[in-house]
């Protein structure tokens, strides 16, 4: 690093592991301690890899600076200190919190039955071909079940307007494909059906 004598304030050249030691200006033979840079790392002799000079081991190989010897040491990252099922817990309670609330997983649970009923009723409608009256019982059970699913993805009962405000991120993902993958089936089945009756 490049640094400047105090005393005679010429430029020298320390050498980076002289960093915080006492050295010597070669000019004016002056005494001071050379300058501890932060960003200067002080460098392992066994993987060459920086580490921060306060550093007694290194955290790249376990090199023991003190004794000079290699320790027999592992990295433990937190992630690895959390079991996985931890993890899908933790993920699902970000994106479905209402799963952990009796009130609004019962609620979607009487959505959902609703919504199974309604689904049933457009396709009676469909077998007495009136195709579009099916198709709008069709939507409103959906909307019935996106709003249950809206429940889920808030963790609380609330219009489906103000949910969709609520959420966001991971959470408005989730809701997605909970809420459109079940309404994109019961549209292609009732799509597939009414070919069907129509031949």
């Amino acid at each position: 690093m490049n640094t400047n004598c105090p005393h005679c304030h010429t430029e020298l050249m320390i050498a980076d592991e002289h960093a915080g030691d006492m050295v010597a200006c070669p000019d004016c033979g002056a005494n001071f301690k050379a300058p501890v840079a932060d960003y200067i790392p002080k460098i392992c002799p066994n993987c060459r890899g920086g580490v921060e000079r306060s550093h007694k081991i290194c955290v790249n190989c376990g090199y023991d600076f003190d004794s000079d010897q290699l320790l027999n040491t592992r990295i433990v990252k937190p992630e690895d200190i959390v079991p996985w099922w931890l993890h899908v817990l933790r993920f699902i309670a970000e994106c479905y919190p209402g799963l952990f609330r009796p009130l609004t997983l019962i609620a979607f649970i009487i959505f959902v039955i609703l919504f199974i009923a309604v689904e049933l009723l457009a396709l009676t409608v469909l077998f007495m071909g009136a195709f579009i009256s099916a198709f709008m019982v069709a939507v409103a059970g959906m909307m019935i079940y996106v709003q249950g699913a809206a429940f889920l993805g808030t963790g609380c009962i609330m219009d489906l307007r103000n949910a969709l405000v609520e959420m966001q991120g991971r959470q408005m993902e989730a809701f997605v494909w909970l809420a459109a993958a079940p309404t994109l089936l019961i549209l292609t089945g009732m799509i597939v059906v009414s070919k069907y009756l129509v031949h």
